[in-house]
């Protein structure tokens, strides 16, 4: 007699094939579930699609992501433009430009009210004249010059103060092939009322001031011409000088002089909090960061205060590379390069511990040995395990475990450093991916799990068993009503989390809210 039930099973079903109808095949052979759109926007708009994962090109994930973008601008136009104002307001995500993307695909959609909206949001994604760049780079691929264009590039200038518009025609005279006369002549913004404004507008056109230069004497346009004409005389004094006076950003100094100590010091009090991070080893080479050096004490006060870190929108990963460059140098400050890891974990959003047992499963399997992003020598693998880290750090009954197609125990404890942590992962990424080991091996151990924080890029297909069914197999032999977190790590569209299921959840990896996410999640609070 033929034994149907070995051919199939609503219980334990083999990943390369469907446990569900509603399943749909990855990029490696096995079946997953689909994240809905809008979550598959999130995970575009945090993680961009600047580096290909082992499966998939940079530009197959540009395009899938685009159009996905598309459709929602068609059919859920509001929804999407909160999320992407959420994700740009809050520095949700590592990088802007994915936002600005997805804005310029609303600027260019077919449907009127999408389009009315992307523009009218632009003033709000796109901050700086860098940002505005971008976007007008981007939105060339996919439209002309409208009127709605132009209206909303007027809007952008005519909604910042003469003096925050001189200081962005100081710090981003070009982008991208953009400047501010292309974009000034092209949309035509209003002067009326404000010849302080009329005169800002003239010096960029013409890129002089000989003709309005009473009308600059008291705007940062002033101390930049005062700045060029000292460095023409090689004037460090007068340099010095004007930045001090017109307190001056670093863009406004001229590049020789960017290593003179004297020039450095009289900006350090002006450095926005992303300034002072990329330029860190500036002034360690300059020797000004000695150890308990005034300027040393101040620097560790700024990168480790949060409101400071909140309100120069910083991301956790600019911290995390910050920190991996500047450590690789011979001079570094070993007390900066720990404050740059305490900001790290400082600009994630704050972290309520769950007080629930909480397994992580970090899948270290060969396809997470890929770039997790563009110009970051960073793995995926090895960014789970800086992920981890908030979680293991805030839950005080917390295990971590590694898995590809067995499993394996990393020795992650709450007490490594990211060094260490770094380390324990690097070089273990190998074989295919199982993602249902976490459950099945707390299973056969008899493990008390509350919740599982699974972090993969959901390329599963060597398992005997779903990770779903294998979750419900868990909480059927346990009697716990165990939850799966699901960290993405990857901008595709596939999750192990069955949709149906309200203990499962998708979160995307390095959103600045998703070990927040998570604990909340695992608490029952959302």
């Amino acid at each position: 007699m033929t034994i149907y039930s070995q051919h199939y099973s609503k219980r334990e079903t083999p990943q390369t094939e469907q446990a569900s109808p509603d399943q749909v095949r990855n990029s490696a052979g096995g079946y997953t579930f689909k994240v809905s759109p809008m979550e598959y926007a999130r995970r575009f708009l945090i993680l961009g699609s600047e580096s290909p994962t082992y499966y998939v090109s940079a530009k197959k994930l540009t395009i899938d992501n685009s159009r996905g973008l598309e459709a929602l601008w068609r059919e859920q136009p509001e929804a999407l433009a909160n999320l992407i104002h959420e994700v740009s307001d809050k520095a949700l995500a590592p990088k802007n430009d994915p936002a600005l993307w997805a804005l310029a695909l609303g600027a260019a959609s077919s449907n009127p009210i999408a389009r009315k909206i992307a523009l009218g949001l632009l003033p709000k994604v796109a901050r700086t004249s860098t940002h505005l760049f971008h976007f007008l780079e981007m939105a060339q691929a996919h439209r002309g010059w409208g009127h709605g264009l132009k209206k909303a590039v007027a809007r952008w200038y005519e909604k910042k103060s003469p003096d925050a518009l001189a200081m962005q025609a100081i710090k981003y005279r070009q982008r991208d092939g953009w400047t501010h006369r292309d974009a000034l002549r092209l949309s035509h913004p209003s002067i009326e009322g404000s010849e302080k404004r009329a005169a800002i507008y003239d010096f960029i056109c013409r890129d002089t001031a000989s003709k309005t230069l009473d009308r600059l004497t008291d705007t940062p346009i002033q101390g930049y011409l005062n700045v060029l004409e000292a460095a023409k005389a090689d004037d460090v004094s007068g340099i010095v000088d004007a930045i001090e006076k017109y307190k001056l950003p670093w863009e406004a100094v001229p590049t020789d002089y960017l290593n003179k100590k004297p020039v450095l010091e009289v900006l350090a009090p002006h450095l926005g909090q992303t300034a002072l991070i990329r330029n860190l080893g500036r002034y360690t080479e300059a020797g000004l960061l000695a150890p308990f050096s005034a300027l040393e004490k101040d620097f560790i006060a700024r990168l480790t205060d949060v409101e400071l870190l909140k309100a120069g929108r910083i991301h956790p990963m600019q911290c995390l590379v910050a920190r991996g460059a500047y450590s690789a140098k011979q001079d570094s400050n070993k007390r900066i390069a720990a404050a740059l890891e305490d900001a790290f974990q400082l600009a994630f959003a704050t972290v309520e511990p769950a007080n629930k047992r909480t397994m992580l499963a970090l899948d270290i399997s060969g396809s997470m040995g890929s770039p997790f992003m563009r110009n970051n020598a960073m793995t995926c693998a090895e960014a789970t395990g800086a992920m981890s880290m908030i979680t293991m750090q805030t839950e005080p009954e917390c295990i971590t475990y590694g898995f590809s197609d067995s499993f394996i125990d990393l020795k992650l404890t709450v007490k490594d450093s990211l060094d260490s942590i770094m380390r324990k992962i690097r070089g273990k990424t190998f074989s295919g991916t199982d993602c249902a080991l976490p459950m099945q091996k707390a299973t056969a151990a008899k493990w008390q799990i509350d919740t599982f924080v699974v972090y993969t890029d959901n390329e599963t297909w060597a398992g005997k068993i779903h990770p779903h069914q294998a979750l419900e197999m868990y909480r059927q032999q346990s009697g716990i009503d165990a939850k799966l977190v699901v960290v993405g790590m990857v901008t595709t569209e596939f999750t192990i989390a069955n949709p149906a299921d309200k203990g499962m959840l998708d979160v995307v990896g390095f959103d600045a809210t998703a070990p927040a996410m998570i604990s909340k999640f695992s608490a029952g609070a959302i």
